[in-house]
């Protein structure tokens, strides 16, 4: 909230004092307070739901790998999703137990998946 007290210091005709947001102590308390006041969402479950790449995984067309951990915090992977990322034959969904256990390596078309186990 530090980066966001400063904005509205610095802009208050346009950022909404902090006492006047209220208690921020969650990512979706940021999202429905901040987010979503200041980018023209109803709240944050409107942002959610815009934004989520679920609602149009089942249109891509060109071979996608995707990583997501099994003990992500953040990133909910719903049944009616991960059945939409199986269905579609140009993705591989790759869920390590761990993020721990992903890592990201250099995208030149040398070392592009060098060191990823094989499937």
């Amino acid at each position: 909230m530090a980066r966001y007290t400063r904005k509205a210091k610095l802009f208050p005709e346009i950022y909404a004092t902090p006492k006047a947001i209220g208690p921020v102590r969650s990512i979706r308390q940021f999202d429905d307070k901040i987010l979503a006041r200041y980018w023209d969402f109803l709240n944050a479950d409107d942002y959610y739901h815009r934004a989520a790449s679920a609602r149009v995984v089942d249109k891509i067309a060109v071979p996608t790998l995707i990583l997501r951990a099994q003990d992500d915090p953040f990133i909910r992977l719903l049944p009616e999703t991960r059945a939409k990322l199986l269905a579609n034959p140009c993705i591989t969904l790759s869920r390590p137990v761990t993020a721990a256990t992903v890592a990201i390596f250099p995208a030149t078309p040398a070392t592009r998946f060098t060191g990823l186990r094989r499937r």
